[in-house]
């Protein structure tokens, strides 16, 4: 998942604070946000085309959209979290760190049990 966050047979640890694995709760939550801007070119040609002043203030109305999305995974255990961000750019990024949680859900659930 990251080097930030690691587990072995007794604990996770976080950067924050060291969770028992028989005591932690691993969830997620993929948050996306849409971004809108107004582009370096239209800047730069509102500045330019200054003189013509009604015409350079349409370049401002020239708007794009970035989509970002980021993956929370929220490690606790009743007391204390730590969350790590994860910036996510594929799916196969994404599903592949789901995968990371998958396992580590089902060591920590395994360790549970015993």
């Amino acid at each position: 998942m990251s080097r930030r966050v690691w587990f072995d047979r007794a604990a996770v640890r976080t950067p924050r604070k060291r969770f028992a694995l028989n005591r932690t709760r691993v969830t997620t939550l993929l948050v996306t946000t849409e971004r809108r801007y107004t582009p370096g070119w239209a800047l730069a040609a509102a500045v330019v085309f200054i003189g013509a002043f009604p015409f350079s203030l349409l370049f401002l109305f020239v708007r794009r959209t970035r989509n970002e999305r980021r993956l929370h995974v929220t490690f606790s255990d009743g007391e204390a979290s730590y969350t790590l961000r994860v910036r996510i750019t594929s799916d196969e990024q994404r599903n592949a760190i789901m995968r990371q949680v998958a396992y580590m859900r089902s060591v920590c659930s395994s360790d549970r049990g015993q």
